[in-house]
């Protein structure tokens, strides 16, 4: 099957709950981050719903490049 992936990666500390990151964050659940950053945490909540969808295929990963995290949008035909 064709299609076209995007993959963006950083050289950051990480995100150790991969499983739970597209959820809607709640700052009572500091540890999904380790950069303990404020934010509303809505926007990979929107980026998974959006994906869905539209039918992109969206996850999130170690990046064995960089060491942070690898995110990848992949478009099918």
């Amino acid at each position: 099957e064709r299609g076209i992936t995007l993959c963006i990666e950083d050289d950051g500390p990480g995100i150790m709950n991969k499983e739970e990151v597209f959820n809607l964050y709640s700052h009572d659940n500091d540890e999904l981050l380790h950069h303990g950053k404020e934010g509303i945490g809505l926007g990979l909540y929107f980026v998974r719903l959006l994906c869905q969808k539209l039918g992109i295929e969206y996850g999130i990963e170690k990046s064995p490049l960089l060491g942070g995290t690898r995110f990848l949008l992949q478009f099918k035909h």
